[in-house]
């Protein structure tokens, strides 16, 4: 992938990949907003298209998947002292 094309979104942070199958949907971003919740981005390559031209399923689901993961993780360690048993992903 040509980074040029897929540039650092504003305010972003990239994902460094340690998930070979993920690598394949391409370059990922994260930051967090002002409420400290983990906000994940990926832009969406041709190849992960489907035949009406926008983003397959398929690699959506990959997405969600991944990024439920990584909020989990993220809420483990960074919340572990609170006793709050709650965890939204919005997608």
């Amino acid at each position: 992938m040509n980074e040029d094309k897929f540039p650092l979104p504003n305010g972003y942070k990239k994902i460094e990949q340690t998930e070979s199958h993920i690598s394949h949907i391409g370059q990922g971003f994260y930051k967090r907003n002002d409420s400290g919740n983990l906000v994940m981005a990926f832009w969406i390559r041709p190849e992960n298209g489907n035949s009406g031209g926008v983003a397959h399923g398929g690699m959506l689901m990959s997405i969600a998947d991944y990024c439920l993961c990584s909020a989990a993780v993220s809420y483990t360690h960074l919340r572990a002292h609170e006793t709050r048993e709650d965890l939204v992903c919005r997608l």
